[in-house]
């Protein structure tokens, strides 16, 4: 519309008097301006006026005064003067005064509008002068003699007369044509972007906008053609001149615009943001902007952020919005986006979530809902660190979306990783923010949080600046300082992850963890001097704090203090692991090389070797530290595949040779001085054989005749190093696989020693114990070293040495039987401790022989507490599983802490074929029999319990360092060494054989089964080695379900390695399901696999692991009803079976009552259609809970419920009927089916009342009291609407229901009196509670029926008081009670709901007590 075109040069001055153009409207005619003959007077009088007063301001007119035009006739009427020059135009009157006049004489005028057309031509001549048109944009100046005029200075006339709505379209036109006049042809950008700004000042917050669509129309046209400063202009204005009609209109254009321009950003954001739009048109709006986010220049991206969150956002607009910005806001660096940009955009959305909360909460929820890696980005994970960095309040709040997601495993370890490469400047401009998140992660209790937490340090380590990382430097210090044993591993653990250059710089810092060595245990200690040494002894490194460490070593190797000096050794061995390594070239040079001379040794092997020497002079009176010294080097050589070779054989020939000199002799010589046995090697090569002289040695050390470093207790630690130099150097075992097969020198017939060990002196047992402590230790670090071994004939050896261990570990529990008076401590076999040996009151606990159980002693306790019985008090009256069994045996597993630990390789023997019958063994086949499975399978559970737990376990922030030391250290120190991951792999791997072994131990029991016709305690069903096949069969149960249980399964990190676990299970059931790798078939086939195991489970902690592998299966489908049924169907099974121990005889006992206790949980939780389920079962129990008199009889349909445990039946209904209440209430929709199920909940609350009315037991009535209250309180809530809501249409249901509810409310009652009377401690808690459930219920049942008008069918009386048992308690009987009950007649009103509803009034109080009998 509008084109370029050359300006005409105009004259600089122009005036009214000037402008000789003839007007068509003589000043004298006042009859042609259009008044009338008064309004003439009026006008040429007032104007009379005027010229006198301001006489003196210009030349008086003549009478008859000539006008230029039209307009200037009209304005200089109106009260408008002109003035030549500079001085402003002068305004007689006030504004609006002026604009009406206008206005007025316009339109009375007989020409109009006509006149109108010629006004508009003289102020479109008068303003082709730039001086005039300046002058007529510039505001007026009030005249003096003006007394009512609103200011000194007013409006200028372009903006008066744009008020007169006749003139405002045709003065708009003018002054668009003027502006794009100015734009478009103007030389001087400044000069015409003047122009511009003042013409649309005038337009700007008119008061009424006459034409405004045109208007709209004609700016934009003049913005596509204007100049990008005028276009600024232009937009800036157009919120202010746009009426509100035109504002959707402009806002569409303008976001059109902005995908064409994107350098009018700014303004369009600014003028787009000041537009009044409604809802549905701004959330279009925004999705105009948010389809231009990925063209944006990336200077502007902050800017269209910035409305797009803004304030006045509805909600789901703003759901709109951070849908579309977590989807399109690409931040990757490139293409001129920079860390500065990244910050201003961040900057932008921290600033709209200060404005307002909700958007943080819609990110949060969108973060929280996301479940998908795809739905995740690194600009969520900013978005957390901007919310953490100024929301005190949902601080929490975003630890646990981070927590949950990670968990779900949509944060992983890449997006973190992707964060950091993109958001680099964003994570240092809020460090402050990333370390506090990585901090709470780091503390999470679940290790893939924990891990996602040392993740966050080590990234921050590495990316960030000097500075920045010297915040997270401190941190991590702080964590080690307090935070407990646990946080300050962890955070050690980060340290010891990161590349040392990139921690050289802090060094200094790092350092200052020397100065609390002496408050960490051994373990702290050796992750400190590991990570220090990695500094200070790194590559071509020669650091003043070498002398520190040296200082600090030589000082805590010379303390007389033990737990100074083990440290001591554990910091000599860090700095002899980073002295002695080498690179990797230099590795090959030395493997080319075979001497071991110390002129071979390098600069830093020999001083690696002083420090060992030191060492080893050291410690060598110390039994401890030099165990421990072997312990540490040979993890060293384990992990550290960069140590000096020649260093390492330097090391192994020194350590073969005390090995040989120490604890080696030659057989015939022991054979002329003690009793070699276990010897495995053929009988032709007695000559040369050698043998483990443990009876020599001991001899020696009793009599005080060796030195520390020659003790029994060093010989498995120095022998464990001695095997890790010869595999890490040859890398085979060839060389001291002698003493895999060697013989053992022991006392002779240690057997009979045994059978007559009461009979020996003190010195004499002492000395028997030690020796098969010392063997069995000798023959597990055996087993551990060639375990992994392939050769057959090793492997048949390490079976045969299993066999050892056990036939050893019989002899050493039948000889702790009996040296329970010697108060016996074993030779330490762990060094890794702090001084003292874990677990010392375990040793003593085999010799107790008190235990609780039926006798007076045992009643006498239970009175004493009258009230508080448990199901463990009941349970007492069976036999405990104590810790010395029939056979006069010490139960082992109380001294694990003093047998060496068995390595994951051992487990590889599991892969041997099973043999029940030695008699069907092959000679030269590797076979393992079921003792030595069962040995096996305990420790492999035990260390799948440790490592793979089913649920996170915290340690106290209490727990001293020594107690986590000894508890978990000691028993796992090698197998903590492995990631987690790692065993869960290898645990997967064996999987395969753990299952062939149980369908071999299945089928056994099968077949006793089949032997028996079918009948669990048949005469052939405990035969001899049938008791370890069916503790193998619970073992291998136990291994699977520890598997299964593995929390990390349910991280989507691993599901790869969960398909391939469920693989192998599915395959054994049906192997083309387990080609799919579909996790829902897969879980189906499995639970169909372990389903058929129920029927030949003949062993009750068999059938609690097949349990519980059946619910780790299930809790992989936790939508799906069919593993679920199967579940239940298993626990029915085997609740409706009678279960006998190992010997025969029937279950009893607190383990059994435990078990029984799960298994009926199990079942009610997970039974389909569990309200219905619970309300037969209570039925069935009513019916049959007379039969159980005595001990030996038992319910018909569950025969593992008999009198003793019958409370755990009858808890376990009430808890499952209360949460299938809920459960039920949640699933239904409508007030018909609630009220069934309200109805049906009432009907067994009823049945469990009779139930309770025949077993009145103390623990029945705490079950009773406590659950039933719950119920009444979710029926106040629940229930109650629904029968207020049901009152009319279904008025005798209603009325029944009650009928039925009054039962249990009638009981309740009673309860709370017999409960006061009898002074029953543990019912007297909940007996305030109750009473306010009742009195409430009351009220709302009265308010109901006041609500139907029926308030004649409710009445309320006093009743009478009486026992559970039915007496009726007198008024002389209650003193005591009154005494405990401050208001007895409130107290007995409250317990009124019995006769709360009655169709009539009956005033006999002999039927105050009776139940209601008829409707409303």
């Amino acid at each position: 519309m509008y084109k370029r075109r050359q300006r005409t040069p105009r004259s600089n001055v122009a005036t009214p008097s000037r402008m000789m153009s003839t007007p068509k409207y003589e000043a004298g005619n006042e009859s042609g301006l259009g008044f009338n003959n008064s309004q003439s007077l009026i006008v040429s009088q007032k104007r009379k006026d005027i010229d006198d007063q301001v006489g003196s301001q210009q030349p008086k007119r003549s009478k008859t005064t000539t006008f230029g035009s039209y307009f200037e006739e009209v304005v200089t009427v109106a009260g408008y003067i002109f003035q030549q020059g500079d001085s402003p135009h002068i305004l007689s009157q006030d504004q609006a005064v002026f604009s009406r006049d206008v206005e007025s004489y316009l339109k009375n005028n007989s020409l109009y509008p006509k006149n109108v057309e010629d006004f508009i031509a003289g102020f479109e001549k008068y303003c082709d002068e730039n001086i005039n048109f300046k002058k007529v944009l510039t505001r007026s100046k009030t005249s003096p003699v003006c007394k009512d005029a609103r200011g000194s200075v007013q409006d200028s006339l372009v903006r008066l007369l744009l008020s007169v709505e006749c003139l405002q379209p045709h003065i708009c036109g003018i002054l668009l044509e003027k502006m794009a006049e100015f734009a478009l042809t103007d030389d001087d950008p400044d000069a015409a972007e003047h122009w511009v700004r003042i013409i649309l000042w005038q337009m700007r917050l008119l008061d009424c906008i006459v034409d405004g669509d045109t208007l709209n129309e004609r700016l934009f046209s003049l913005l596509d053609a204007a100049p990008l400063p005028v276009q600024r202009e232009i937009i800036f204005c157009l919120p202010d001149i746009l009426g509100d009609k035109q504002h959707h209109a402009a806002a569409l254009k303008l976001s059109e615009l902005l995908k064409t321009n994107f350098q009018l950003t700014a303004a369009i954001m600014e003028a787009l943001d000041s537009l009044s739009l409604e809802n549905a048109l701004r959330a279009e709006v925004c999705q105009h902007m948010l389809q231009t986010l990925n063209r944006a220049p990336p200077e502007y991206l902050p800017v269209i952020v910035s409305f797009l969150i803004s304030s006045d956002e509805p909600i789901e607009n703003l759901v709109k919005v951070v849908a579309g910005l977590r989807q399109k806001l690409d931040l990757n660096p490139g293409d001129g986006l920079d860390g500065s940009n990244q910050v201003l955009i961040l900057s932008a959305l921290r600033s709209g979530a200060l404005r307002s909360q909700k958007l943080a909460d819609i990110w949060l929820k969108a973060i929280a809902n996301s479940c998908s890696l795809s739905e995740l980005g690194p600009l969520d994970v900013a978005i957390l660190l901007v919310l953490y960095s100024f929301i005190p309040g949902p601080k929490k709040r975003i630890q646990y979306v981070l927590r949950n997601r990670i968990k779900a495993g949509v944060v992983t370890e890449a997006l973190i990783e992707k964060t950091f490469s993109i958001f680099l400047a964003a994570i240092n401009e809020y460090i402050g923010s990333a370390v506090g998140i990585a901090t709470t992660l780091l503390k999470s209790p679940d290790p893939a949080v924990s891990y996602i937490g040392s993740v966050w340090f080590k990234l921050m380590l590495i990316h960030l600046k000097c500075y920045q990382s010297q915040s997270v430097i401190l941190e991590l210090l702080l964590l080690i300082g307090t935070g407990g044993i646990s946080i300050s591993g962890l955070a050690l653990g980060v340290l010891a992850g990161v590349e040392s250059r990139h921690l050289l710089q802090h060094t200094v810092l790092l350092m200052g963890l020397l100065d609390n060595l002496h408050d960490m245990n051994l373990i702290q200690v050796g992750q400190v001097m590991d990570l220090l040494c990695s500094l200070v002894y790194g590559d071509g490194i020669d650091s003043v704090h070498q002398d520190e460490i040296h200082m600090l070593i030589r000082k805590q190797l010379s303390s007389y203090n033990d737990i100074l000096k083990q440290k001591g050794v554990v910091g000599a061995v860090m700095a002899i692991k980073h002295m002695a390594t080498t690179e990797s070239d230099a590795q090959e040079d030395i493997l080319s090389s075979s001497s071991t001379d110390d002129n071979h040794l390098s600069e830093r092997a020999s001083r690696a070797k002083d420090l060992f020497d030191l060492v080893v002079e050291r410690v060598q009176n110390s039994v401890t530290c030099v165990g421990l010294l072997y312990d540490q080097l040979a993890a060293a050589v384990c992990s550290c595949h960069t140590l000096d070779i020649t260093f390492l054989k330097w090391i192994a020939e020194k350590t073969i040779d005390k090995f040989q000199n120490y604890y080696v002799k030659e057989f015939t010589e022991v054979s002329q001085e003690g009793c070699p046995q276990f010897f495995l090697d053929s009988l032709d090569d007695c000559e040369d054989a050698i043998c483990v002289n443990i009876e020599g040695v001991l001899k020696k050390e009793k009599s005080q005749m060796t030195l520390s470093d020659q003790s029994l207790c060093v010989m498995a630690p120095l022998f464990r190093l001695l095997r890790s130099l010869h595999f890490r150097i040859a890398t085979n075992l060839d060389s001291v696989d002698g003493l895999l097969g060697c013989s053992v020198a022991m006392p002779k017939n240690i057997t009979n020693l045994i059978d007559d060990f009461p009979e020996l002196n003190c010195d004499e047992q002492i000395f028997i114990l030690d020796s098969l402590f010392y063997c069995i230790n000798w023959f597990r670090e055996i087993v551990s070293a060639f375990s992994f071994l392939s050769d057959q004939e090793i492997q048949i050896k390490v079976l045969n040495r299993i066999e050892n261990i056990i036939s050893l570990q019989q002899l050493l529990a039948k000889g702790l039987h009996y040296a329970k008076s010697l108060n016996y401590k074993p030779p330490h076999c762990h060094f890794c401790a702090d001084a003292e040996q874990p677990l010392q009151e375990k040793v003593r606990k085999p010799a107790a022989k008190k235990k609780a159980g039926k006798g007076k002693g045992a009643r006498k306790g239970r009175k004493k507490c009258a009230g508080d019985t448990s199901v463990t008090d009941l349970n007492a009256t069976g036999p405990d599983r104590p810790p010395c069994d029939v056979t006069g045996k010490v139960d082992l597993s109380a001294y694990k802490c003093y047998f060496r630990e068995l390595d994951m390789e051992v487990f590889v023997s599991l892969s041997k074929t099973l043999v029940m019958d030695r008699k069907d063994v092959k000679e030269g086949e590797p076979v393992i029999y079921p003792s030595g499975l069962l040995f096996l399978l305990e420790d492999y559970v035990a260390k799948l319990d440790h490592c793979l737990p089913s649920t996170v376990k915290r340690i106290s922030c209490l727990a001293t360092c020594r107690q986590v030391a000894s508890v978990t250290y000691v028993l796992y120190s090698n197998l903590d060494r492995i990631a987690t991951p790692r065993i869960a792999h290898r645990a997967v791997k064996l999987l395969t054989y753990i299952l062939k072994k149980l369908e071999s131990t299945a089928e056994y029991c099968q077949a006793l089964l089949d032997s028996n016709d079918g009948i669990y305690d048949g005469p052939e069903m405990f035969k001899e080695g049938s008791a370890e096949v069916k503790l193998c069969y619970s073992m291998l149960l136990q291994s699977i379900a520890c598997t299964l249980d593995w929390s990390g399964f349910h991280s989507r990190s691993y599901t790869a390695l969960l398909k391939d676990c469920l693989c192998v299970i599915a395959s054994r059931q049906n192997k083309e399901v387990a080609k799919a790798k579909l996790i829902k078939e897969l879980v189906m086939v499995s639970c169909e696999y372990f389903f058929q195991y129920a029927s030949r489970t003949l062993y009750l902690t068999s059938a609690e692991n097949l349990v519980r592998v059946m619910q780790a299966l299930s809790n992989f489908l936790p939508a799906e009803a069919e593993p679920k049924r199967k579940l239940a169907e298993m626990c029915l099974g085997f609740l409706s079976r009678q279960w006998y121990t190992l010997d025969g005889l029937p279950e009893r006992g607190t383990v059994y009552n435990h078990q029984i206790e799960s298994l009926v949980k199990t079942y009610f939780t997970n039974v389909p259609d569990r309200l219905s389920v619970i309300s037969t079962t209570a039925e069935l129990v009513k019916n049959e809970v007379q039969t159980i008199q005595n001990k030996d009889s038992c319910l018909d349909k569950f025969p593992t419920i008999d009198k003793s445990n019958f409370p755990i039946l009858y808890r376990n209904l009430w808890c499952a009927l209360g949460n299938a209440t809920g459960e039920a209430l949640k699933s239904s929709v409508g007030n018909a089916s609630k009220f069934e199920i309200w109805h049906s909940v009432c009907s067994t609350m009823s049945v469990l009342t009779g139930i309770i009315k025949q077993r009145d037991h103390r623990t029945n009535l705490h079950a009773y009291i406590q659950q039933s209250q719950v119920i009444l309180k979710l029926f106040l809530s629940d229930g109650m609407p629904v029968l207020e809501a049901l009152l009319k249409s279904k008025c005798a249901d209603v009325i029944s229901m009650l009928k039925v509810l009054q039962v249990t409310t009638r009981y309740l009652h009673a309860l709370c009196i017999s409960t006061k009377r009898e002074k029953m401690a543990r019912l007297t808690n909940y007996v305030p509670v109750v009473r306010r459930t009742l009195e409430a219920l009351i009220f709302r049942v009265k308010g109901m029926l006041v609500a139907n008008n029926s308030a004649d069918a409710f009445w309320m009386g006093n009743l009478k008081n009486k026992t559970i048992k039915g007496e009726e308690i007198l008024t002389q009987d209650m003193t005591s009670s009154e005494q405990y009950d401050n208001n007895e007649e409130e107290e007995e009103e409250e317990g009124l709901l019995e006769d709360d509803l009655n169709s009539q009034k009956d005033k006999d109080a002999s039927d105050h007590e009776s139940s209601m009998s008829e409707g409303f």
